[in-house]
């Protein structure tokens, strides 16, 4: 079950590894966290905001997918209870 789970995210990290405008990448970004339903708590809230106005500050492609990838593998799927 557990390389299932991860099939998706790595293929959404191999999609975007091929995007080089900064600011598409940045915009898809957005759009899959939102899409993701992450934004479930105030906790969770504020750590999105804290990373969005962070990718927002990098300089390159491969900034922002390191970040994302970091907070992305960390995200629990929707509907998962935080302890």
């Amino acid at each position: 079950m557990q390389a299932s789970d991860s099939q998706p995210k790595e293929e959404i990290m191999n999609l975007l590894h091929t995007v080089e405008d900064k600011d598409f990448l940045n915009l898809l970004i957005t759009n899959i966290i939102f899409q993701s339903g992450h934004f479930d708590s105030d906790v969770s809230a504020v750590a999105d905001a804290e990373f969005f106005q962070n990718i927002g500050a990098v300089r390159s492609t491969e900034e922002v997918l390191l970040a994302f990838q970091e907070n992305f593998t960390r995200q629990k799927p929707p509907g998962e209870i935080s302890p």
